[in-house]
Parts: structure tokens; sequence; C-alpha cells
């Protein structure tokens, strides 16, 4: 499975700690730190289906443009 989570950040205009703060501040989610977000874009690991869905709701983009699957 490949991602495009920093393409789509990048060309929304967000910087890692900027989406990191969405995610502790607007969604509840305490625990994300930017390194979360880096390990995620650079598919090191895959963010939970929870978090996956915050980040395409923050990007407006749909859970299909941020992830390719393998088929």
């Amino acid at each position: 499975m490949e991602n495009n989570l920093k393409a789509w950040r990048e060309q929304r205009g967000f910087s890692q700690q900027q989406l990191t703060d969405l995610f502790r501040n607007k969604y509840g989610k305490s625990t994300i730190t930017y390194q979360h977000i880096s390990t995620w874009e650079r598919g090191r690991m895959v963010p939970l289906l929870e978090n996956a869905m915050i980040y395409a709701k923050i990007l407006g983009v749909t859970m299909e443009e941020l992830f390719i699957l393998d088929e």
C-alpha cells in the first residue's frame, strides 16, 4: 500500500506540526505527535483507521485519495 499523505498535506499548505495541532486540539488526539505524521507519510507505519479518517477530513479528501491499495 502506498500513501499520498505528504503530497496532500503539502498541497493543502499544512506543516506536520500544524496537522499535529489539529489532531490534538480539534479532534482530542493528544497522543499524536509530528513524529507520527512523519512516520505515516514515509510509509513506515500505517495510521489507525480512525486517525486516517481524521487526516482525510482535515485535508478535505477521501480515504481513497489518501491511499493507493495494491490489487
